[in-house]
């Protein structure tokens, strides 16, 4: 169980330890596990952090599959390595006691154009409703966006995909929500897709004046850097797309001009 009174935004890393001795005795009750790789993690959400696993008063159950976990060893001990978007009780288990009637073999993303491809595949389906694609801009507060149909074979391994036609400009998170037909769910782990758009932008000189220049872009400009052609910073101006070089003598000049999560670098020649 991990208790934080400070959880950060976004994707954390977490780690968590154990002994040889501990995972022989887990071998012991559970014969799916043969090895380290055949762990899983349970994430379990609930009101009452407990250490006691109780599906019955769970918000939220997720399985984090051995496939989106890394293992090692370090001072004698073992380790399971994974990224989580918040704090809850962790249980590690091997397929015996997984909490729903799925197992995801992978989940990714990639921008196809100006979208977001989404694919997984998985196996066990039997019992399965459907997957719910949620998406978040911040990997806190997520909104259901899609539907897929569970092909419900046990066996088989089974794929999906989905196009998210309209993600946010910037950062997109994206997990599945594993509904069976009871109604309990669980999700995937956190995926990002990040689209960001290069702003175009452009310097010209303003009419009449030979030392002054216009920021032309779409885009709102957070701040513009003026330089000297040796590289020293002369002077910073805010939210304004017209940059005046008048104090200064002819020669070139350097603006940085900062576009959201872009700096971008033009060259200027005052007369």
């Amino acid at each position: 169980m991990i208790s934080t009174q400070n959880n950060p935004v976004g994707i954390k890393r977490v780690r968590l330890y154990f002994t040889n001795i501990e995972f022989n005795d887990l071998k012991n009750v559970d014969p799916t596990i043969q090895s380290i790789a055949d762990l899983k993690v349970t994430k379990y959400s609930g009101p009452t952090a407990d250490g006691v696993y109780d599906p019955s008063d769970a918000n939220a159950i997720v399985l984090i599959p051995n496939n989106m976990i890394t293992v090692g060893s370090v001072y004698g001990l073992h380790f399971l390595e994974f990224d989580v978007d918040g704090f809850s009780e962790f249980w590690i288990h091997g397929g015996s006691n997984a909490p729903l009637p799925v197992q995801l073999k992978s989940f990714s993303a990639q921008i196809c154009k100006e979208q977001s491809c989404l694919y997984w595949s998985s196996t066990t389906e039997q019992g399965l409703s459907h997957y719910e694609i949620e998406r978040s801009s911040n990997a806190t507060q997520f909104e259901s966006i899609a539907q897929r149909i569970a092909l419900q074979q046990s066996n088989a391994v089974q794929f999906y995909e989905y196009q998210d036609q309209q993600p946010f400009q910037g950062n997109n998170y994206y997990r599945l929500k594993c509904v069976d037909e009871n109604g309990q769910f669980g999700y995937s782990s956190t995926i990002r897709v990040n689209h960001t758009t290069s702003a175009e932008v452009f310097v010209v000189p303003s009419a009449g004046q030979n030392a002054q220049f216009q920021i032309l872009t779409t885009a709102d400009i957070e701040s513009c850097e003026i330089f000297s052609a040796d590289g020293k910073l002369l002077f910073v101006v805010k939210n304004n797309h017209t940059i005046s070089l008048q104090p200064y003598p002819q020669g070139i000049y350097f603006l940085r001009i900062k576009v959201g999560d872009q700096k971008i670098i033009r060259r200027v020649m005052r007369n």
